[in-house]
């Protein structure tokens, strides 16, 4: 019963729509504040953390604001903008890395001007960390990222009573509002250490290297760093203080209807996927490593490393030495592709859309989205059904092109009217998503039930989550299940965790653990997150 405990729990993870989405800037704001040059008691590196982590935030979405060694006018100045840009905010994110301190049970925040000589000038010099959350009050959710458990610099200067009411270790916890999480880098009382000279924290260190991780709830993903940071230090324990309805993303939403998942970071998760699927049975190495180079972090990042380095050990079983045939390859990779600029420019649209693909993936030709836009408009002009819809997926995403949902639904439909099931399954995604066409489940459904009997993966298996749910048709598990092993055996990821999902609570199907072990192992060699945590409870 352990083990179902957990797994329900999860439940409410499944699968991403798949839809081309966009986010305003206003929808998530960040204020990233790093002090380091105080007068007493310099640290080494907030300003290195609050950098790494402003442009980390800035590749998920975030408007954000970053300030460097601020004294109180600055914070205070800052506070203001940040409330403004907050109010109906989805989300308003705070990191602070810095001295903080605690008085009589309140927390305050303290510029690199201050000098803190009593009680009275604590109140005077510092931010108090409840003006901080309150200035994030009107944003839907608020999160507040301290890495600010330093030693007080000011013990010794301050006089007796002030002295006596401010802890040296650090910050306590504050009670969560509605809507609120707070994340501490050490718990409450404690030190947190400031990390080696020219790098980061320990805490920040574990941040980064969690932060864009997509598909992982927040309160996972500071889990995560939390056990990172005690691995590394052995006694520095994070902690965090939350009060979350629902689930919440950072990186790589994973978005259901209503859900409010990000937009942006859905359209970056889908064209990762999309990616993934292009070359995931390849056996050249720079398809791995040209993988790599556009998402180092990604779902599928360690499974790439591996095969990379799997086809670098492995020498070719026969012919000329790797070298040689190294450079055949190539040639007759730009061969291929002089032969289809040729075909392009005599009007082929089948050779326009290779084309336009090639420079939207960077193969064999450097990655132009521009260029990969330029021959599918060519391929759609001709009325071609695979132009049509690879042009709506670049207005969908916004590469090479400005987003325009109303041009993506136009071009897909032209396309999906054509029997293209690419077409189709973009969209049924426009529809349960709501872009550029008012929501409308059910014919959400209707069209990716073309997409999906000629077998298109996604669209299987987003039908598959339709049929889970009720949405768009009447809610049926054996049909479910029934979409979501067809697209698990074309390998598709998000499929085999939701197969296992079912197979785990006996959904559709016979509960059978084992399985829904075998299904999450495919889905977790394939870098799920989620399948691999699930996979881990069964262990």
């Amino acid at each position: 019963m352990g083990i179902r405990c957990g797994i329900a729990v999860l439940a409410a993870l499944l699968l991403p729509w798949g839809s081309p989405s966009s986010a305003s800037a206003a929808g998530r704001v960040a204020l990233v504040v790093g002090n380091s040059a105080y007068e007493t008691s310099p640290q080494r590196n907030p300003v290195n953390d609050a950098e790494a982590v402003g442009a980390a935030l800035a590749r998920l979405g975030f408007d954000v604001t970053v300030l460097r060694d601020a004294d109180e006018d600055a914070m205070d100045d800052a506070l203001g903008e940040f409330e403004e840009a907050s109010a109906g905010a989805d989300v308003a994110l705070l990191f602070y890395a810095g001295h903080g301190m605690e008085m009589n049970g309140a927390n305050y925040l303290i510029p690199v001007d201050a000098r803190l000589e009593s009680a009275s000038a604590v109140r005077r010099e510092t931010i108090p960390l409840d003006s901080v959350l309150a200035s994030m009050a009107n944003a839907r959710t608020r999160i507040a990222i301290l890495d600010a458990c330093r030693n007080n610099p000011f013990a010794r200067s301050m006089r007796g009573a002030a002295r006596a009411n401010v802890r040296s270790g650090g910050l306590a916890a504050v009670a969560s509002g509605e809507g609120l999480l707070v994340a501490y880098a050490a718990a409450q009382g404690e030190v947190a250490d400031d990390g080696d000279a020219g790098g980061n924290s320990p805490y920040t260190t574990a941040l980064l290297e969690h932060l864009e991780r997509p598909g992982v709830d927040v309160r996972i993903m500071l889990g995560d760093v939390g056990a990172a940071v005690m691995t590394r230090t052995g006694d520095q324990q994070p902690f965090i203080s939350v009060s979350l309805s629902g689930e919440h993303y950072l990186a790589g939403a994973i978005g259901t209807p209503g859900g409010g998942a990000d937009a942006v970071l859905a359209a970056r998760l889908q064209q990762e996927t999309a990616f993934w699927q292009s070359i995931a049975n390849s056996t050249d190495v720079a398809d791995f490593n040209s993988y790599l180079r556009e998402y180092p972090n990604g779902r599928f990042a360690e499974l790439a490393r591996s095969k990379s380095a799997a086809l670098r050990d492995s020498p070719p079983p026969t012919g000329p030495e790797p070298t040689t045939a190294i450079a055949d390859r190539d040639d007759l990779e730009q061969v291929d592709i002089a032969r289809l600029r040729l075909m392009a420019g005599q009007g082929d649209a089948r050779a326009r859309i290779k084309l336009g693909e090639r420079y939207m993936n960077g193969r064999g030709v450097a990655r132009d989205y521009g260029l990969a836009v330029s021959w599918f408009r060519q391929a759609a002009e001709q009325g071609h059904a695979s132009g049509q819809a690879a042009l709506g997926f670049m207005y969908g995403t916004g590469r090479g092109v400005a987003r325009d949902y109303g041009e993506a639904v136009r071009l897909y439909r032209l396309a999906a009217e054509q029997g293209n099931a690419r077409g189709q399954a973009g969209l049924g995604s426009m529809y349960a998503n709501g872009y550029g066409v008012a929501r409308d489940y059910g014919e959400a459904a209707r069209w990716w039930h073309l997409a999906a009997e000629q077998g298109h993966a996604v669209a299987q298996n987003n039908l598959g989550l339709m049929y889970y749910r009720g949405d768009g048709v009447e809610e049926n598990y054996v049909e479910a299940v029934r979409w979501y092993r067809l697209a698990a055996e074309q390998g598709h990821a998000n499929a085999r965790y939701n197969l296992g999902l079912m197979y785990a609570n006996g959904n559709g199907v016979e509960e059978d653990y084992g399985e829904a072990a075998r299904w999450w192992r495919l889905a977790a060699e394939q870098g799920h997150a989620v399948a691999q945590n699930n996979l881990g409870l069964m262990y």
